[in-house]
């Protein structure tokens, strides 16, 4: 295999796309049926991990007493709504993230939680997809975040070495993922706070001060050897 120099592996939802607050309805919606309404933070903290998982952990963690047969309806349910109500929001600085990885040759994963025929359309509705030279997502029959075989793959389908791989993820469970992967990693504070994100080895405020960061990085670095890793 021949490996390039560096690459970026990037989250889908909270870096290039502002879709948790249709996440957020879909599951405040699915769960009203047992009187259950999930705190925000709580489901921020849980994003990444699929649907079926987080049902399980939020049962868990607050002693929700549901059979085999409601937690599942609840996972199709959540499913359900969010394909309703679901539109491609494009977030903030994502479109200067993009410009600057690609004005410095750098290869670009998504790694998602979400289906690939979802992400790939996410993908053409953001005008994006052209961009993009590898997708990571649950069909790849690998574990989710916060495992770290989704940005192994990612590194592996980009033929890059994982210590050269920057990671971008604004969620704890994907953290973890790239933290435990080996993959340098900077988080992004799009929905929680920058404390709970501080596994990363760099966090910021949002995706543009991101973007303003690799560009700086890249003047110092010139694209070659390990990422510098100073704000």
């Amino acid at each position: 295999m021949n490996f390039t120099s560096r690459a970026v592996a990037l989250d889908l939802d909270g870096v290039l796309l502002d879709g948790m607050p249709f996440h957020i309805k879909a599951w405040q919606l699915a769960f009203e049926r047992c009187n259950y309404h999930p705190d925000p933070t709580e489901l921020y903290r849980l994003e990444g991990i699929p649907t079926r998982e987080v049902v399980e952990m939020i049962c868990e963690a607050h002693s929700l007493e549901l059979s085999s047969h409601q937690r599942e309806e609840i996972s199709s349910t959540k499913r359900r709504i969010y394909r309703e109500v679901f539109q491609p929001v494009p977030l903030s600085g994502a479109n200067s993230l993009l410009k600057q990885l690609m004005n410095w040759k750098y290869p670009i994963a998504v790694v998602t939680g979400t289906s690939r025929r979802a992400a790939v359309a996410t993908l053409e509705a953001l005008e994006a997809i052209d961009l993009i030279s590898a997708i990571v997502s649950s069909d790849d029959n690998i574990p989710g975040k916060p495992d770290p075989a989704p940005f192994r793959e990612a590194a592996r389908q980009l033929c890059v070495n994982t210590t050269q791989c920057l990671a971008v993820d604004n969620a704890p469970p994907g953290v973890t993922s790239a933290v435990l992967a080996g993959l340098p990693c900077v988080g992004v504070a799009t929905y929680l706070d920058q404390e709970d994100l501080t596994e990363a080895d760099l966090v910021f405020a949002d995706v543009q001060t991101v973007a303003n960061w690799i560009d700086r990085e890249h003047e110092i670095s010139k694209g070659r050897g390990p990422w510098i890793l100073k704000s």
